[in-house]
């Protein structure tokens, strides 16, 4: 297993753990969409290969100190965290530096941090259904093709 590049586990109903998922150093792309994670482990931060993650519609069990663990991915392009409840969206977030696509929708948020501006090479940034009232200016120069609210 330690040559897979491609994991999809959407739609499992066993609960998930991922403490061991760093084995799976060659992991390009991981997807874990409506599934049962309860914590997303520190060793994800170690897939330093990993460029796709989704973890949409996980009945809100994605927290803060998740994404602060999976801002440690900085190979990632992609992330969606779409249908989340996260509240709120740590500042860890703009360690993603190649991050190109970032789906935030229906993520219960009211704002987003200063730091979604560090992200220079992000293409697509859909925030959609979520509470937010301020963009900060930090977001507004960025050149981003595609803005979604």
């Amino acid at each position: 297993l330690k040559k897979l590049e491609y994991l999809e586990l959407s739609g499992s109903h066993k609960d998930i753990d991922l403490k061991n998922i760093s084995k799976l150093s060659n992991l390009k792309y991981l997807d874990l969409r409506s599934t049962k994670i309860n914590n997303i482990s520190s060793s994800i931060s170690q897939l330093k290969n990993l460029e796709f993650l989704d973890l949409s519609s996980n009945d809100g069990n994605i927290g803060s100190e998740d994404i602060d663990n999976i801002s440690k991915i900085t190979s990632l392009k992609n992330l969606d965290l779409s249908g989340n409840n996260l509240g709120k969206l740590p500042s860890s977030i703009g360690n993603l530096k190649n991050l190109e696509r970032l789906n935030l929708v229906l993520c219960d948020l009211k704002s987003i941090p200063d730091s979604i501006g560090n992200l220079k090479k992000l293409k697509s940034l859909s925030l959609n259904y979520n509470e937010i009232t301020e963009i900060p200016e930090s977001v507004k120069k960025l050149n981003i093709p595609e803005l979604s609210l």
